[in-house]
């Protein structure tokens, strides 16, 4: 493939990395808007919530920000490996990369369920949440990709 279609293909990814995030970003807030009871448009991606979020009960929209976590949280998982995997073609930085994202996921369910286990979720939410932040945005790609580049052009460098 030539050079620049590649360069192409790698922006139109993180492009579309960065869409999931605000489709992820959106469906939370929407969620939260209903959980909390706020009236719309007060949610901040004024998107109006569905009528059947209405009829569901805290703990089914908890259910769903659940199931959403990990869904979102394996699609930035294989999204970021497929970036990596296109550019880099490497099977050790394939390797980190799927390495880094299970234990961000490992941690944050692991703190999340020590919360729930021992009764003290309020107060282990907010770091599992922090946590499965990191794993829910473009940010940590940004930073591996930067890093196995780094790590490319040295390899090239001392070769």
């Amino acid at each position: 493939m030539r050079p620049t279609v590649k360069k192409i293909l790698t922006l139109f990814s993180f492009i579309l990395l960065f869409i999931i995030g605000y489709i992820r970003e959106s469906i939370f807030l929407v969620i939260n808007s209903v959980l909390n009871n706020y009236p719309f448009p007060y949610n901040p991606s004024y998107i109006p919530p569905p009528e059947y979020l209405y009829s569901l009960t805290t703990q089914e929209l908890i259910n769903l920000k659940w199931f959403f976590t990990l869904v979102f949280s394996l699609l930035f998982m294989l999204l970021s490996w497929l970036i990596i995997h296109f550019v880099f073609n490497s099977k050790t930085y394939n390797k980190i990369v799927i390495y880094i994202y299970t234990f961000f996921i490992s941690i944050s369910f692991l703190i999340a369920g020590i919360g729930i286990l021992f009764n003290c979720f309020e107060i282990l939410y907010t770091p599992s949440r922090f946590i499965v932040g990191i794993i829910q945005s473009p940010l940590l790609v940004i930073i591996l990709f930067s890093l196995f580049f780094l790590l490319n052009q040295n390899e090239k460098m001392n070769t």
